[in-house]
C-alpha cells in the first residue's frame, strides 16, 4: 500500500512540475514562418479588422497649431501631440480641447531639444518626455509643471531612445536602439519608477558581432492585450512584459537565421551586393492587438504581414496603394480601405486600453499625391468619414485643422 501511495505522490509531483510556467515556457512559444507566409497572400480588407471610424478634430487655435503632427499618447481623459515643426509637446482634452503647451525647446532645467518623445502615466496625471539629444527623461504635471529630470546616459551605453512605454502604474521603460559596435551592460529596455529611479532592465544583450545583421536596429515596445509586448528584431521574437518587468517569449518569426551578419557587412565595405540585400527578409515594426499580430514585411517591396492569433496562422495581404498619382517608392501597397477608402492606411499607432488605432490624418500628404476624385468614388461602408476628410484636403483655408482618425478594432 505503501508503495502505491509513493507512486501516485511522485506521479503528482511529475504533473505539477510538468504544469508550471517554467516547465512549459519552451513549448508556448509560436514560431512564424514568414518565408511561407509571403506566399499565402489573402485579400484583408480593412473591415475585418476595423468596427468602425470616427474623427476627432483637434482645436485649432493660434497657440495649437501643429504643423506635421505626431500622436504621442491616447487616453480616457488626454491626447498628448507633438510637433515635428515646431518641436513641441501640446496637450489636450480627450474631446480635442486644447490645455496647453508642455515644456519647451531649450537646454535649461525641463525643456528639451528638437527631437521628443512622451507618454502619460496609466492614471493620467503624470507626462514623461524623453530628450534623445541631451539624453534626459523629465517628467510633468498636466498643468504644465516642471517636475524632475534625469540624465539616462550613466544607465545605458545606447544614446538613442527608440521609444517610451510604460508597463505598470508606477513602472515605464525606454526602448533603446541597438549600439552599432560592442558595448558591455546594453539593455534593450531601461526600467524607471516615476521618481526616475532605474528599477531594472529587460532582455540584457551583449551586442555580439556574430548576431544576425537585421536592415534596422529598430524595435517595438508598446501595449496589448497582455499588458506590455516588445519585438527584438536581434532575436525575432516578441516578448510579453508584465508589470514587473520580467519578459516571456511568445512569437518568433524566424526570418534572421541565415540574414546578413555583422561579419559579412565588413568584408563588404563598399556595400551589399545587390542580390544579398534583394533576398533578405526584415520586419520594420510591429503592432499587436487581442486578436491580430500586424508587422510590414520587406522583400524587394513592403506588405503587411497579418498573425490571425486565433486562427493561429499567418499570412500577407494588401495591394498597391489606390488612386496614387504620385508614386513614393517607400508607400507601395496598403490594406484594402473599403470602410472610409482613403490609403494608405496608418496603422503602426494601436492603443490597448481603448482598442483603437489612432493617427493624424496629413490632409497635405493625400493633396500632394492622389486623385482624389478616385477615392471618392469607391464604395465604402463610412462615406461620410472619407467626404470629410476630402473636403478638409480640398479646401487650404482647413488645412492647418489636425484630424485624428480613430479607428475602432473588432
Amino acid at each position: 500500500m505503501k508503495s502505491i501511495e509513493r507512486y501516485w505522490l511522485i506521479l503528482v509531483i511529475a504533473l505539477l512540475i510538468s504544469c508550471s510556467p517554467e516547465g512549459n515556457s519552451s513549448s508556448e512559444i509560436i514560431e512564424i514562418d514568414v518565408l511561407k507566409a509571403l506566399d499565402d497572400h489573402r485579400d484583408f480588407p480593412l473591415s475585418k479588422l476595423i468596427s468602425r471610424v470616427e474623427l476627432l478634430e483637434l482645436e485649432n487655435i493660434k497657440e495649437s497649431y501643429l504643423g506635421r503632427p505626431e500622436i504621442m499618447y491616447f487616453g480616457e481623459k488626454f491626447i498628448l501631440m507633438y510637433c515635428s515643426q515646431r518641436h513641441l509637446v501640446f496637450l489636450f482634452k480627450r474631446d480635442g480641447r486644447f490645455i496647453r503647451q508642455i515644456g519647451q525647446v531649450g537646454k535649461g532645467p525641463g525643456e528639451y531639444s528638437s527631437r521628443t518623445l512622451s507618454t502619460m502615466d496609466p492614471s493620467e496625471k503624470i507626462i514623461v518626455a524623453v530628450d534623445g539629444i541631451r539624453g534626459k527623461i523629465i517628467c510633468y504635471s498636466t498643468d504644465g509643471d516642471f517636475l524632475q529630470e534625469r540624465q539616462y546616459g550613466k544607465d545605458t551605453p545606447s544614446n538613442m531612445v527608440d521609444g517610451i512605454s510604460f508597463i505598470g502604474p508606477e513602472k515605464f521603460g525606454l526602448m533603446m536602439r541597438r549600439p552599432t559596435r560592442s558595448a558591455d551592460g546594453y539593455s534593450n529596455v531601461i526600467l524607471y519608477d516615476l521618481n526616475l529611479n532605474p528599477s531594472g532592465n529587460i532582455l540584457p544583450r551583449a551586442n555580439d558581432d556574430n548576431l544576425v545583421y537585421p536592415m534596422s536596429r529598430r524595435a517595438s515596445f508598446g501595449l496589448n492585450d497582455h499588458g506590455a509586448f516588445y519585438w527584438e528584431s536581434f532575436m525575432d521574437t516578441i516578448y510579453t512584459i508584465d508589470e514587473n518587468g520580467s519578459a516571456k517569449a511568445r512569437y518568433q518569426f524566424n526570418i534572421t537565421k541565415n540574414g546578413l551578419t555583422r561579419s559579412f557587412m565588413k568584408q563588404n565595405p563598399q556595400g551589399t551586393p545587390p542580390n544579398a540585400i534583394s533576398e533578405y527578409t526584415f520586419i520594420m515594426q510591429v503592432t499587436e492587438t487581442p486578436r491580430y499580430v500586424l508587422a510590414p514585411v520587406k522583400k524587394n517591396d513592403y506588405c503587411p504581414l497579418i498573425i490571425d492569433k486565433k486562427a493561429n496562422e499567418a499570412f500577407t495581404t494588401g495591394h498597391r496603394t489606390a488612386c496614387q498619382t504620385e508614386i513614393r517608392s517607400w508607400v507601395k501597397s496598403s490594406i484594402e480601405n473599403d470602410v472610409f477608402g482613403i490609403e494608405t492606411v496608418n496603422l503602426n499607432y494601436y492603443w490597448a486600453k481603448e482598442k483603437c488605432f489612432v493617427y493624424p490624418y496629413l490632409s497635405f500628404w493625400i493633396a500632394s499625391g492622389f486623385d482624389l476624385d478616385c477615392f471618392r468614388n469607391k464604395k465604402v461602408l463610412q462615406p461620410e468619414i472619407r467626404d470629410r476628410l476630402l473636403y478638409l484636403t480640398e479646401h487650404p483655408d482647413e488645412e492647418d485643422v489636425t484630424v485624428l482618425v480613430i479607428m475602432h478594432s473588432k
